[in-house]
C-alpha cells in the first residue's frame, strides 16, 4: 500500500512538472511572437518616416502597423487553463513541491 501511494505521488509530481513545462513553453512562444511583432512595428515606423514616401506608401505602412497593434492586443489577452498568460498586475508563480513522507 505504501508503494502504491508512492507511485501515485510520483505520477502526480510528473504530471505537475509536465504542466509546468507546457506553461513555460506556451508563455515563451508567446513572448517570442510579441518580440517579432514589436520589431516589425519599429521597422514600419522607421520606414514610414522616409520623406520620399508617397501618401499611399505611408497609408500601406499605417495599415500594417494597425493590424500589428490589433494582433499584439490579442496576444496579451491569451490564456492558459483560463488564466491570463500575461497579466502585469498579477505574477503567477509555479510551485513545485516535493512530497513529504
Amino acid at each position: 500500500a505504501r508503494l502504491d501511494g508512492q507511485i501515485r505521488t510520483d505520477r502526480a509530481a510528473a504530471n505537475n512538472l509536465r504542466n509546468a513545462i507546457t506553461y513555460v513553453q506556451t508563455k515563451s512562444d508567446g513572448l517570442r511572437t510579441v518580440d517579432r511583432v514589436l520589431f516589425r512595428m519599429d521597422e514600419l515606423a522607421i520606414r514610414a518616416s522616409d520623406a520620399a514616401l508617397t501618401t499611399r506608401d505611408r497609408l500601406r505602412y499605417q495599415s500594417e502597423f494597425s493590424s500589428l497593434q490589433t494582433h499584439l492586443g490579442q496576444l496579451v489577452t491569451e490564456k492558459f487553463n483560463h488564466d491570463p498568460l500575461y497579466d502585469p498586475l498579477r505574477t503567477r508563480h509555479l510551485h513545485l513541491h516535493r512530497p513529504v513522507w
